[in-house]
């Protein structure tokens, strides 16, 4: 059976249906015998006053709205004479249709991780435009085939004002933030509220991992003041939560590796022995294009006015020339910010090992290590700020810069370690060698309480020259 055969068996008009917030996704069989993606608009929201008008207008906004997770569309008539909206090239799906048909694809690597994260990036750059999409329903998300970027459509603020507005929340009033049923106007922390609940929905086969309970708790607090202020303060939260989670279990690992080496020490050592470390050698600071006069507005803008082209690029996309110059300003801007903030990790993270170490309590460590935390989350927002990158991509380039640095400081410390441990031995032994001689030497010298004392002035100046020459040795 072909892919024509087998569309007209699952339903007489020829597509494959899914339910989401504004119709049925399905696939429509065009003039060239292609099929595309559309929506079939319910009919209860074609008939609500206002709602046909309103839909136009977030169409000519849509071809403005340049990102790439968000969904282009173009209003059409279906096959059957009913009122839809033609989707962009690509096969596309739902989420709760996705996890319907594959429950264990949230055990999978970056899964939930990657979709998360990636609806609080664009929700950023929509609120930035003021557009305020609403309800994070997993009917009102969606994925391409092989990808956890999720994609985004129709924006509720788009059709806030219309008078039957609630109707368009049918089944879905769990997603929406308790301010926008009763009616007022929206507001980025309503975004957060809906991204929350969306979370609860992603994790109800599992636990939500300890890192974020607080997140979500937060975030879908009932009075918006109580939550994020937007959807970028909880990205950063999030990375927050994250990298302290990561720091604590390094912590409490290298205070048993301390222990350990330290209850060895003191089995072998019969004294403690002041420790000098050796401080890190100063680096020299390479020049960089911060260094130079860096403007990150000539460097790293983004070319998001694409509607003027002239080689026949469809409206909403970047020219194969723009897409280029993006690129590169990109993988400059990457470059550059893997540079700065290594400088900064391997600053701020040095002061979690040194000649305090071996002295430090367990409540010390833990309480330098937050402020450690902050500091690098701090220096990672400026940097993202003066690059322009976003707050995804930096975030997964400063936690790999992290590791790294880290593994070096640890691998220096334990040979610090090494080293100390072996000149403490090497002193021991030498000292234990040395107090052998002098005894020797008093037993070669000083005569017993048995012998006879000299009985004439030759041999009694000869015993006082010895015991002079003694002294002098022991001194």
């Amino acid at each position: 059976m072909n892919f024509e055969e087998l569309l007209k068996q699952k339903n007489n008009r020829g597509a494959i249906t899914q339910p989401t917030l504004f119709g049925a996704l399905v696939k429509w069989k065009g003039d060239d015998g292609k099929y595309v993606n559309a929506i079939e608009l319910r009919h209860d929201l074609t008939d609500a006053a206002g709602f046909m008008s309103a839909i136009e207008a977030e169409e000519k906004a849509n071809q403005k709205t340049n990102h790439k997770q968000q969904l282009h569309f173009e209003l059409q008539t279906t096959p059957t004479g009913e009122a839809g909206v033609q989707i962009e090239a690509g096969s596309v799906s739902t989420i709760a249709h996705l996890m319907d048909d594959n429950p264990a694809i949230v055990a999978s690597k970056n899964f939930c991780k990657d979709i998360i994260e990636g609806l609080l990036t664009v929700t950023t750059f929509l609120n930035e435009q003021g557009i305020y999409h609403l309800c994070y329903s997993p009917d009102n998300i969606f994925l391409r085939r092989n990808s956890n970027i999720p994609l985004l459509l129709l924006h509720g603020s788009a059709y806030a004002t219309l008078p039957e507005r609630n109707r368009l929340w049918k089944n879905h009033d769990q997603y929406i933030a308790p301010e926008v049923l009763e009616g007022s106007e929206a507001t980025p922390a309503s975004d957060v509220y809906s991204i929350g609940r969306f979370m609860e929905y992603l994790y109800s086969s599992s636990d939500i991992p300890i890192e974020l309970r607080s997140v979500v708790k937060k975030a879908t607090a009932e009075t918006p003041a109580h939550r994020y202020e937007n959807a970028g303060e909880m990205m950063a939260a999030m990375g927050k939560k994250r990298m302290l989670t990561r720091i604590v279990k390094i912590a409490a690992a290298a205070i048993i590796v301390a222990g350990i080496v330290w209850a060895v020490s003191s089995s072998l050592m019969p004294q403690r022995y002041a420790m000098d470390y050796l401080a890190p050698a100063p680096k020299e600071d390479p020049d960089s294009a911060l260094n130079k006069g860096f403007d990150e507005n000539m460097e790293l803008a983004l070319l998001v006015d694409s509607l003027t082209t002239n080689d026949g690029t469809a409206p909403g996309q970047l020219s194969a020339q723009q897409e280029q110059a993006y690129k590169e300003h990109q993988s400059k801007a990457e470059e550059i910010f893997r540079r700065q903030y290594t400088k900064q990790a391997e600053r701020i993270l040095a002061r979690l090992y040194g000649k305090s170490r071996a002295t430090m309590t367990q409540n010390d460590f833990v309480t330098l290590s937050a402020t450690v935390t902050d500091e690098l989350m701090r220096a990672q927002q400026q940097l993202t700020e003066i690059t322009n990158l976003s707050p995804t991509r930096s975030q997964l380039i400063a936690s790999d810069i992290i590791d790294q640095v880290t593994n070096r400081l640890e691998a220096r410390q334990r040979q610090l370690e090494r080293k100390e441990e072996e000149r403490l031995r090497e002193a021991t032994q030498k000292k234990m060698s040395n107090d052998a001689i002098n005894n020797t030497i008093h037993e070669s010298i000083n005569p017993s309480k048995n012998n006879s004392q000299p009985t004439n002035k030759i041999d009694q100046g000869r015993a006082l020259r010895v015991e002079e020459e003694l002294k002098e040795l022991e001194q």
